[in-house]
């Protein structure tokens, strides 16, 4: 025969409230006879639920009023996650760059930036003169799973010259700019509209330079004018 089902929020173990950041659309279940599984239906109020901060839910089955199933197998934890449709086009234009290699080699702590999508790539952005004139960096945005958004460089790429960066000449003259390690994840935000982006810098047959973090924040053209006549 079927069984029907209560499911209750535990509110003390959830870090949502009903009705404000989510919907339950039914409090009950029916699994019916010969299966062992059924569904809810819950809605996220997407306004109500930041991207970087995911709604966990609790939820109890409970049989009959005031007979709770054993807790081993009647909780179970639902978590919300807001993210927005991927358009490459957002990561286009001007964009605020604040690099801990412009803090520590070029005495600035934010520069203005533009990017543009590359037109040969699909999911590729180019950051136009990163650091140096000239000398462009192309890095990948993954979008086949929204709620994990990897960014990636697109291999090692000249940054610029040793000799504009230290105001020298070491190895070959070009200062390279590489994947950071594993423990390092480079990621994007399609609803907040930046880019984190961590690297290694280092000359080839010399060594490493150090390992940096960039942060792109794309801003609107207006903003950007405000900027370059202002400063920041």
């Amino acid at each position: 025969h079927n069984q029907n089902l209560g499911v209750e929020v535990i509110v003390s173990k959830s870090s949502g409230i009903e009705d404000k950041r989510f919907v339950m659309e039914t409090h009950t279940l029916t699994i019916e006879a010969g299966k062992n599984t059924s569904s809810v239906r819950i809605r996220g109020i997407a306004d109500a639920i930041m991207p970087n901060s995911p709604v966990e839910i609790k939820l109890r089955l409970v049989v009959n009023e005031g007979d709770i199933r054993k807790k081993s197998d009647a909780e179970t934890t639902i978590t919300l996650q807001r993210c927005c449709p991927f358009d490459i086009n957002n990561f286009a234009g001007y964009a605020v760059l604040t690099s801990t290699w412009s803090m520590q080699y070029m005495n600035t702590e934010s520069t203005l930036v533009r990017t543009h999508a590359d037109e040969k790539e699909e999911g590729v952005i180019v950051i136009e003169d990163m650091f140096y004139e000239d000398y462009d960096i192309r890095v990948r945005l993954h979008a086949d799973d929204r709620l994990n958004p990897i960014a990636e460089l697109c291999g090692a790429q000249v940054l610029g010259s040793t000799g504009e960066a230290f105001g020298t000449i070491y190895g070959n003259g070009k200062l390279m700019m590489g994947a950071a390690p594993a423990e390092y994840v480079s990621h994007y935000s399609t609803c907040e509209g930046f880019l984190l982006l961590y690297t290694e810098m280092y000359v080839e047959e010399v060594g490493t330079v150090g390992y940096f973090g960039h942060i792109l924040e794309w801003i609107s053209d207006d903003e950007a004018e405000r900027i370059m006549r202002e400063g920041f």
